[in-house]
């Protein structure tokens, strides 16, 4: 079971290429309800590309988890400050042995203090050449997309890529 992080969802639907998260596992997606909270939040602001993640819930592809009580009780007890989502899905992680995905750095810090797997999006992208679902060269060429996309650039470019 993996749980996707809003910071990764906006990143593959900014650049339009959701749909690789689901071709480098065969495992099923989820995320915590306040990441849904965040994106539907991103949404009603006007960041239309999340219509696209929505698009996937609806259809069943990606599903929202509940939150048992002794799931509540966790997230209550994770000294946390960051967002929500990020709290309630290192809580589910914890009580089901889930994988987190995330490109938030406090999180994947606090997670796997926590002892729970965490992917950050440099390993995403390096899984995405790996594994064969792209060409190397289209991974240099998605990086470059999700650096315009963003704003931001992405430091671990050389490790992504390496042979």
């Amino acid at each position: 079971m993996i749980l996707i992080d809003n910071n990764i969802l906006s990143t593959f639907a900014k650049v339009g290429r959701l749909a690789l998260l689901f071709q480098v596992t065969e495992e099923m997606l989820y995320i915590s309800p306040n990441v849904h909270d965040e994106l539907q939040q991103g949404l009603q602001a006007g960041y239309t590309v999340l219509q696209a993640v929505f698009d996937l819930v609806a259809s069943g592809k990606l599903r929202v988890v509940s939150l048992t009580e002794e799931d509540q009780q966790r997230m209550a007890q994770i000294p946390f400050t960051s967002a929500k989502g990020e709290a309630d899905s290192l809580a589910y992680c914890l009580g089901h042995q889930a994988i987190f995905v995330t490109n938030d750095q406090r999180a994947y810090k606090r997670g796997m203090q926590l002892g729970v797997t965490c992917i950050r999006l440099a390993t995403l992208l390096r899984s995405l050449w790996v594994s064969r679902v792209l060409t190397k060269e289209e991974v240099h060429e998605l990086i470059d997309e999700i650096e315009r996309a963003e704003g931001t650039i992405i430091k671990d470019r050389q490790e992504i890529l390496r042979d």
